[in-house]
């Protein structure tokens, strides 16, 4: 439906998800919304009160295309899967516009007694942090747990048949599998850890023997929560079987 819009961005050189250049922003207001909260109530200052006030309303104007724009990278990134991380990201973000709604509410009448209604402000500020904690996951999840290092980005032990090809794979994977996936560890993450694949017997989750041919069968036919990749070539797909051969 959006393929259009990442398309033209992305014969700009821009390949990343769109959402996050709006997320700080509603992080952010929220954020100091709460701290100037804090400090008109502790200073008895109108003026902090206010900002607060202006702070809560812009979050929540940020909030709507902040939505919108994640709502797009799900449906292109992700192919609409039902992962963990976004049924929790989507509650928490209707939680929020609510919590903006009613601390809002609180805030023009506490105004009017010099006072503020911290506990509305601070509910607000922990759905952010728990909407920054869940989108954090769907970026690094387990990538970086227990001291995990990368690995080089080509292995000299197991050379593949087209060095160019698997360096053009390695870019492909960058903008459509990370996400999900790491090639640090064969640990899972919100999808399963990729390193040293191709000295499994099996595919994880779907069990299938490990082979390039399998490979593309699962990318065009996905298996349970993994989306599908409609925009992907055959060429890009032989690509990528390339560079996860060398990880």
């Amino acid at each position: 439906m959006f393929a259009f819009i990442y398309d033209t961005l992305s014969s700009l050189g821009y390949t990343h998800p769109l959402h996050p250049t709006l997320t700080h922003m509603t992080i952010g207001l929220t954020m100091g919304a709460f701290f100037f909260a804090l400090g008109g109530k502790m200073s008895r200052s109108s003026p902090m009160l206010m900002c607060a006030r202006y702070c809560l309303t812009l979050a929540l104007i940020a909030l709507i295309p902040t939505a919108l724009l994640g709502y797009m990278d799900w449906r292109h990134f992700f192919g609409g899967a039902w992962l963990f991380p976004f049924k929790a990201k989507l509650g928490l973000a209707g939680l929020l516009l609510i919590l903006l709604i009613v601390a809002g509410l609180f805030a023009e009448k506490a105004q009017r007694r010099n006072t503020a209604p911290l506990f509305a402000y601070l509910l607000c500020l922990l759905c952010v942090v728990g909407l920054g904690y869940f989108g954090g996951e769907l970026v690094y999840g387990d990538k970086f747990a227990a001291g995990v290092s990368p690995p080089p980005a080509v292995e000299t032990e197991k050379p593949a048949a087209t060095p160019q090809l698997a360096s053009k794979g390695a870019e492909i994977f960058s903008r459509n599998c990370t996400m999900c996936h790491s090639v640090e560890t064969p640990e899972e993450g919100i999808g399963p850890g990729l390193q040293g694949l191709f000295n499994r017997e099996t595919l994880p989750v779907s069990g299938r023997p490990v082979s390039g041919e399998a490979i593309r069968r699962l990318i065009r036919d996905p298996y349970k929560n993994m989306p599908p990749f409609p925009n992907l070539t055959r060429e890009q797909v032989d690509a990528l079987v390339a560079y996860l051969e060398t990880v």
